[in-house]
Formats: C-alpha cells, sequence, structure tokens
C-alpha cells in the first residue's frame, strides 16, 4: 500500500512532518489544510514516502541513495573488462 507524506520544501532532509495518508487527494486534502491555516503553499510538498525508510520520500530517499549509490567510471571500467574475457577481441576497434 502506497503511503504519503507532507515534507517542508525549504528542508527536505528533515524528513517528512506528517505521514500515514494512503491516497494522493488525502494527502492534497491534507496539504491545503495547512495552506488554510496559513501556511505558504510553496513549503508544502505532498510525496510518496518510501517504503524501506520510514520519514523519507521516495524519490531522492537518502536511504536508498547510500544503499546503491551510482556507479563510478572503476565500476564501470571492471565491467567492461569482465565482458571483454567473455568474448575477447570483439569489442575492439580496427
Amino acid at each position: 500500500m502506497t503511503e504519503y507524506g507532507l515534507f517542508n520544501e525549504l528542508d527536505r532532509t528533515e524528513g517528512c512532518f506528517e505521514a500515514g495518508m494512503y491516497t494522493r487527494e488525502e494527502a492534497d486534502a491534507r496539504r491545503l489544510e495547512y495552506i488554510a491555516e496559513g501556511e505558504d503553499p510553496e513549503d508544502i510538498v505532498v510525496a510518496e514516502l518510501c517504503p524501506e525508510h520510514e520519514g523519507q520520500a521516495k524519490n531522492g530517499c537518502e536511504g536508498c541513495d547510500t544503499e546503491h549509490p551510482e556507479p563510478t567510471l572503476e565500476d564501470y571500467s571492471t565491467a567492461a573488462r569482465h565482458i571483454e574475457n567473455l568474448m575477447p577481441g570483439r569489442w575492439r576497434r580496427s
């Protein structure tokens, strides 16, 4: 089940300040309540929560980013060497 949360756009690193909403419509309605109370509409963002890391937005989750870091040049070089070993001479330019 997808869970949504409200985030402060100015400081998303702190995680969400309210969660427990299970439809986008419910989260949007709660956001509108905050705006009606005087919050700046640009400061409050609705985002889908990461199912594995509490309080983190699914897109840009710090926990997932550290578990699955971007590949490095060394990673690509290792993969290329592995392919070359599997298929010698096939990838060389003439």
